[in-house]
C-alpha cells in the first residue's frame, strides 16, 4: 500500500549477513510481489504531506517500485480507467523521486 511504505524504505530483512528491504529482497530472490491498495481507495493519507498526491501519480509510483511486479488497482467509472492507464506511457521513476515522495518528514 502507498500509505505503508516500509517495504521499500526500512531495511529489516536479513538475508546471508546483509539487510535489505522487503522489495529489494523479493527482487534479488526472484520473487513474486503483489501490491493491492495501491490507490488506497482515494483515500488521503495520514501524514498530510502526501494528501495531495494525484492517484495516477500513486500508481506511477508503485509501478515504478523495484521488485513490485503486480500492483491491484480497482476502479469502477471507466473514465478512471483511461485515466489511470496513462501511467504506462511515463518512464518509471527513479529510486530518489521514489523517495523523496515516500519520505516523510
Amino acid at each position: 500500500s502507498f500509505s505503508m511504505p516500509e517495504a521499500f524504505l526500512k531495511k529489516n530483512q536479513k538475508y546471508k549477513g546483509k539487510w535489505y528491504t522487503l522489495l529489494e529482497l523479493a527482487e534479488r530472490l526472484d520473487l513474486i510481489v503483489y501490491s493491492s491498495r495501491t490507490i488506497d481507495a482515494g483515500m488521503p493519507y495520514a501524514r498530510q504531506s502526501q494528501s495531495d498526491t494525484p492517484l495516477t501519480k500513486r500508481i506511477q509510483v508503485i509501478r515504478s517500485l523495484g521488485g513490485v511486479t503486480t500492483a491491484l488497482v480497482g476502479m469502477k467509472n471507466p473514465k478512471h480507467l483511461i485515466k489511470n492507464l496513462e501511467v504506462f506511457d511515463l518512464k518509471k521513476m527513479t529510486f530518489q523521486q521514489i523517495k523523496k515522495i515516500l519520505t516523510y518528514v
